[in-house]
């Protein structure tokens, strides 16, 4: 069986689902290389917690000097692993892996990148720089369409950029999903007043560049138009949601929305995603498409994609959520009577039009299989 590799600064807890699937596979026999720690406070995989791990994680250390990582331990794990193909984190700010990279084609290995690939924001500079550093793998895997083009545009190889797009916990939202109860989303739709209107959701850190209150501004104007909401805030952030408070209170609205504060368990978050209708991210959005498509609940976020997460591609205006002129709350207040208009008019079909796209690209099994099928055909 083939040996691959997959390097990483650090395996970020959220990574668990989709190197399961890598670790349990078949087909290569997968290991995961990387620090054991972040360098913030983001929460790491424990690879000793789980026995499909067991052998297959190799400890590298992190040296960090300002925007510039060397991990110290590298280039003698690759050179001593017999590995037949490597997956590295496609950040060009690594400088351990250009050299590792150029070390593994010398000995005739497969490389690749895991990487976003380009924004379509870079300045020339920049840009020429990823576009070379991509150039140095034999392919990369993305999580979007649209970096693909982008690259194609600077006359990548067509055959180099891959599409692998992203995921959660595929099994743990469907489990949630599947065992909600009705009974659950009144008890929780009865904090407002009035919980038979529709509900909309925000779950982010609660700053400004989330431009939460876009979202109540578009709510106040649907007001004044007798189309009542209510929201669900969802996120910590002290300072800022002071602000939205106040502005919540201005607006008069303070029987319509409502601040949950920080929420860290699954199944409380999807309690609250499954008791809403829509969610509105009026600043940039990633995972968070996925995690409420993941429970059949639309989503609409603004339509300047050179600064989105690569996950909004998984909105289908008009079918799983809608993209409202960046910035501009009177379309953003449209688009939200659209799609709770499309909502209502058939919830069974828009659910399912929602979870369609996950259940088909946005899962550990599909990107895995994608991976797998990429180094069989290149190792063969």
């Amino acid at each position: 069986m083939k040996r691959v590799v997959i390097v990483y600064h650090y395996f970020a807890h959220y990574r668990l689902p989709i190197l399961k699937e890598f670790a349990t596979s078949k087909d290569i026999d997968f290991y995961f290389c990387a620090d054991e720690q972040s360098d913030n406070d983001i929460k790491v995989i424990d690879f000793d917690a789980h026995d499909f791990f067991k052998g297959k994680f190799l400890k590298v250390k992190n040296i960090f000097i300002k925007l510039f990582l060397w991990q110290k331990g590298l280039l003698s794990t690759l050179n001593n692993g017999n590995f037949d193909a490597v997956i590295f984190l496609g950040e060009d700010r690594f400088v351990s892996t250009w050299v590792a990279i150029i070390l593994m084609r010398l000995k005739l290995k497969k490389v690749y990148l895991w990487s976003h690939g380009l924004y379509g924001r870079e300045s020339w500079f920049r840009k020429k720089i990823r576009v070379f550093y991509y150039s140095l793998a034999n392919g990369i895997f993305l999580y979007n369409d649209r970096a693909k083009d982008l690259l194609l545009r600077e006359n990548f190889a067509a055959d180099k950029p891959i599409v692998i797009y992203n995921s959660l916990d595929f099994e743990q939202t469907e489990a949630y999903r599947s065992h909600h109860k009705k009974e659950e989303s009144d008890k929780i739709r009865s904090i407002f007043p009035n919980p038979r209107l529709p509900v909309v959701f925000c779950i982010s850190r609660i700053n400004a560049s989330k431009k939460i209150d876009l979202l109540i501004e578009a709510i106040a104007i649907l007001k004044k138009r007798d189309v009542l909401l209510n929201c669900f805030i969802i996120g910590d952030g002290a300072q800022e949601k002071a602000k939205l408070e106040a502005l919540t209170a201005a607006k008069g609205l303070t029987d319509h929305i409502n601040f949950v504060g920080g929420l860290y368990e699954e199944k409380e978050i999807s309690q609250y995603i499954l008791s809403s209708d829509i969610c509105i991210c009026p600043g940039a959005i990633g995972l968070t498409a996925i995690h409420s498509l993941s429970y059949g609940v639309p989503v609409i976020s603004n339509d300047n994609f050179a600064y989105q997460g690569p996950e909004f591609e998984a909105i289908v205006p008009g079918v799983s959520g809608e993209f409202f002129k960046n910035g501009d709350v009177a379309d953003l207040a449209a688009k939200m009577e659209k799609c709770m208009d499309l909502r209502m008019r058939d919830k069974e079909k828009n659910i399912q039009d929602c979870l369609a796209v996950i259940h088909q690209y946005y899962n550990p099994s599909y990107q895995l299989k994608v991976i797998v099928d990429t180094l069989k055909k290149s190792l063969a």
